[in-house]
Protein backbone atom coordinates (compact mmCIF):
# COMPACT_ATOMS: atom_id res chain seq x y z
CA UNK A 1 0.00 0.00 0.00
CA UNK A 2 1.15 3.40 -1.62
CA UNK A 3 0.76 6.29 1.28
CA UNK A 4 2.22 9.74 1.60
CA UNK A 5 4.73 11.25 3.31
CA UNK A 6 2.98 13.05 5.48
CA UNK A 7 0.70 9.59 6.39
CA UNK A 8 3.65 7.67 6.25
CA UNK A 9 5.14 10.46 9.13
CA UNK A 10 1.80 10.32 11.12
CA UNK A 11 2.03 6.29 11.07
CA UNK A 12 5.45 6.38 12.48
CA UNK A 13 4.41 9.04 15.29
CA UNK A 14 1.20 6.97 15.93
CA UNK A 15 3.34 3.63 16.33
CA UNK A 16 1.01 2.52 13.76
CA UNK A 17 3.91 0.15 12.05
CA UNK A 18 3.42 -3.28 12.26
CA UNK A 19 6.98 -6.03 11.35
CA UNK A 20 5.33 -8.61 9.38
CA UNK A 21 8.04 -9.97 7.88
CA UNK A 22 12.38 -9.29 7.83
CA UNK A 23 15.01 -10.20 5.81
CA UNK A 24 19.14 -9.53 5.73
CA UNK A 25 21.56 -10.25 3.63
CA UNK A 26 25.73 -10.03 3.43
CA UNK A 27 26.69 -7.12 1.19
CA UNK A 28 29.70 -6.24 0.16
CA UNK A 29 28.88 -4.19 -2.65
CA UNK A 30 28.83 -1.00 -0.59
CA UNK A 31 31.35 0.98 1.57
CA UNK A 32 30.27 3.96 4.25
CA UNK A 33 26.56 4.33 3.18
CA UNK A 34 27.53 4.63 -0.28
CA UNK A 35 27.27 1.84 -3.53
CA UNK A 36 31.05 0.50 -4.94
CA UNK A 37 29.43 -2.17 -6.40
CA UNK A 38 25.74 -2.68 -8.01
CA UNK A 39 25.66 -6.32 -9.37
CA UNK A 40 27.00 -7.06 -5.48
CA UNK A 41 24.37 -4.60 -3.74
CA UNK A 42 21.34 -5.43 -6.17
CA UNK A 43 22.13 -8.88 -5.30
CA UNK A 44 22.00 -8.17 -1.56
CA UNK A 45 18.81 -6.38 -2.04
CA UNK A 46 17.07 -9.49 -4.10
CA UNK A 47 18.17 -11.94 -1.65
CA UNK A 48 16.88 -9.70 1.46
CA UNK A 49 13.70 -9.54 -0.34
CA UNK A 50 13.07 -12.88 -1.00
CA UNK A 51 13.70 -13.50 2.85
CA UNK A 52 11.52 -11.25 3.88
CA UNK A 53 8.80 -12.05 1.24
CA UNK A 54 9.10 -15.82 2.64
CA UNK A 55 8.61 -14.64 6.04
CA UNK A 56 6.07 -12.08 5.62
CA UNK A 57 3.54 -14.00 2.74
CA UNK A 58 3.71 -10.85 1.16
CA UNK A 59 5.33 -9.58 -2.59
CA UNK A 60 7.39 -6.66 -2.56
CA UNK A 61 6.65 -4.61 -5.33
CA UNK A 62 7.41 -0.78 -3.73
CA UNK A 63 9.78 0.28 -1.03
CA UNK A 64 10.68 3.17 0.91
CA UNK A 65 14.30 3.02 1.09
CA UNK A 66 16.73 4.24 4.04
CA UNK A 67 20.03 6.64 3.00
CA UNK A 68 23.09 7.64 5.47
CA UNK A 69 26.98 8.27 4.89
CA UNK A 70 29.06 11.40 4.45
CA UNK A 71 26.95 12.35 1.47
CA UNK A 72 23.79 13.53 3.46
CA UNK A 73 23.79 16.97 5.02
CA UNK A 74 21.92 19.40 6.22
CA UNK A 75 21.09 23.22 6.23
CA UNK A 76 18.62 25.63 7.72
CA UNK A 77 15.84 27.76 5.42
CA UNK A 78 12.71 30.32 6.46
CA UNK A 79 9.91 31.51 4.01
CA UNK A 80 6.95 33.79 4.72
CA UNK A 81 3.43 33.88 3.18
CA UNK A 82 0.58 35.75 3.76
CA UNK A 83 -2.47 33.51 4.55
CA UNK A 84 -4.43 33.30 1.52
CA UNK A 85 -8.51 32.26 3.34
CA UNK A 86 -10.74 35.24 3.51
CA UNK A 87 -11.21 34.76 7.14
CA UNK A 88 -7.42 34.61 7.96
CA UNK A 89 -7.37 30.89 9.41
CA UNK A 90 -4.56 29.29 8.73
CA UNK A 91 -5.14 25.92 6.70
CA UNK A 92 -3.18 23.27 5.05
CA UNK A 93 -2.85 24.78 2.51
CA UNK A 94 -1.53 27.61 3.79
CA UNK A 95 1.29 25.69 6.08
CA UNK A 96 2.37 23.67 2.63
CA UNK A 97 2.54 26.91 0.85
CA UNK A 98 5.34 28.61 2.99
CA UNK A 99 7.10 24.88 3.46
CA UNK A 100 7.38 24.99 -0.66
CA UNK A 101 9.11 29.00 0.10
CA UNK A 102 11.63 27.14 2.23
CA UNK A 103 11.83 23.85 -0.27
CA UNK A 104 12.79 26.60 -2.67
CA UNK A 105 16.59 27.19 -1.94
CA UNK A 106 19.10 27.12 -4.52
CA UNK A 107 20.20 23.30 -4.02
CA UNK A 108 23.35 22.53 -6.57
CA UNK A 109 22.56 19.63 -9.16
CA UNK A 110 24.63 17.17 -7.91
CA UNK A 111 22.47 17.33 -4.61
CA UNK A 112 19.11 16.20 -4.09
CA UNK A 113 16.90 17.19 -1.86
CA UNK A 114 15.28 14.29 0.75
CA UNK A 115 13.45 16.56 3.22
CA UNK A 116 12.05 19.79 4.61
CA UNK A 117 11.75 19.12 8.30
CA UNK A 118 9.28 22.60 9.87
CA UNK A 119 11.11 23.26 13.28
CA UNK A 120 8.73 26.19 14.05
CA UNK A 121 6.30 28.77 12.61
CA UNK A 122 5.86 32.21 13.14
CA UNK A 123 2.59 33.74 13.25
CA UNK A 124 2.20 37.17 12.69
CA UNK A 125 5.61 38.08 14.69
CA UNK A 126 4.87 35.51 17.36
CA UNK A 127 7.33 32.98 17.40
CA UNK A 128 7.68 29.64 18.50
CA UNK A 129 4.59 28.08 17.26
CA UNK A 130 4.64 24.72 16.65
CA UNK A 131 1.20 23.93 15.21
CA UNK A 132 -0.35 26.87 13.35
CA UNK A 133 -3.24 25.34 11.73
CA UNK A 134 -6.31 26.91 12.88
CA UNK A 135 -4.71 30.14 14.46
CA UNK A 136 -6.03 33.16 12.76
CA UNK A 137 -3.65 35.36 11.40
CA UNK A 138 -2.34 37.80 7.98
CA UNK A 139 1.43 36.34 7.71
CA UNK A 140 2.99 32.86 8.15
CA UNK A 141 6.56 32.11 8.35
CA UNK A 142 8.31 28.89 8.72
CA UNK A 143 12.04 27.77 9.85
CA UNK A 144 12.76 24.65 8.38
CA UNK A 145 15.81 22.12 8.22
CA UNK A 146 16.14 20.83 4.82
CA UNK A 147 18.43 17.14 4.44
CA UNK A 148 20.04 16.57 0.84
CA UNK A 149 22.04 13.96 -0.93
CA UNK A 150 24.59 13.26 -3.11
CA UNK A 151 22.41 12.98 -6.04
CA UNK A 152 24.61 10.15 -7.69
CA UNK A 153 24.78 8.40 -4.81
CA UNK A 154 21.24 8.25 -4.64
CA UNK A 155 20.55 7.37 -8.37
CA UNK A 156 23.17 4.57 -8.11
CA UNK A 157 21.36 3.13 -4.77
CA UNK A 158 17.91 3.61 -6.84
CA UNK A 159 19.20 1.24 -9.63
CA UNK A 160 20.45 -1.24 -7.11
CA UNK A 161 16.92 -1.34 -5.65
CA UNK A 162 15.04 -1.72 -9.37
CA UNK A 163 17.85 -4.24 -10.13
CA UNK A 164 16.42 -6.14 -7.16
CA UNK A 165 12.46 -5.81 -8.89
CA UNK A 166 11.72 -2.72 -6.19
CA UNK A 167 10.30 0.35 -7.34
CA UNK A 168 10.76 3.21 -4.86
CA UNK A 169 8.37 5.70 -3.47
CA UNK A 170 10.36 7.45 -1.54
CA UNK A 171 13.74 7.71 0.32
CA UNK A 172 14.27 8.31 4.02
CA UNK A 173 17.46 9.12 5.77
CA UNK A 174 18.30 6.73 8.18
CA UNK A 175 18.87 9.22 11.35
CA UNK A 176 15.59 10.59 10.79
CA UNK A 177 14.23 7.18 10.51
CA UNK A 178 15.99 6.38 13.83
CA UNK A 179 14.90 9.45 15.30
CA UNK A 180 11.66 9.45 14.33
CA UNK A 181 11.01 5.53 15.71
CA UNK A 182 12.75 5.85 19.34
CA UNK A 183 12.33 9.17 20.10
CA UNK A 184 9.48 10.70 22.11
CA UNK A 185 7.83 14.17 21.23
CA UNK A 186 9.23 15.68 25.13
CA UNK A 187 12.66 14.47 23.69
CA UNK A 188 11.97 16.35 21.14
CA UNK A 189 10.92 19.49 22.22
CA UNK A 190 13.76 19.12 24.89
CA UNK A 191 16.10 18.86 22.30
CA UNK A 192 18.65 15.48 22.21
CA UNK A 193 21.38 13.97 20.29
CA UNK A 194 20.92 10.32 19.19
CA UNK A 195 23.81 8.70 17.58
CA UNK A 196 23.05 5.65 15.08
CA UNK A 197 26.53 3.53 15.91
CA UNK A 198 27.27 1.53 12.74
CA UNK A 199 30.18 -0.82 11.00
CA UNK A 200 31.23 1.91 8.86
CA UNK A 201 28.71 5.42 8.91
CA UNK A 202 27.64 6.63 12.15
CA UNK A 203 24.51 8.91 11.62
Amino acid sequence: HVRSRRQRQMCIRDSSITVVGKGTAVNTGMRKGVVTDIEKTGAAIKAAVDAAERLSGYHIEHATISVSGSHVEGQNSSGQVAVSNPDREIRDDDVDRVLEVCRAVQVPGSRMLLHVLPSSYIVDGQEGIQQPRGMVAFRLEARAHLITAGATAIQNLEKCVQAAGIAVDDYVPSSLAASELTLTDTERELGTVLVDIGAETCD
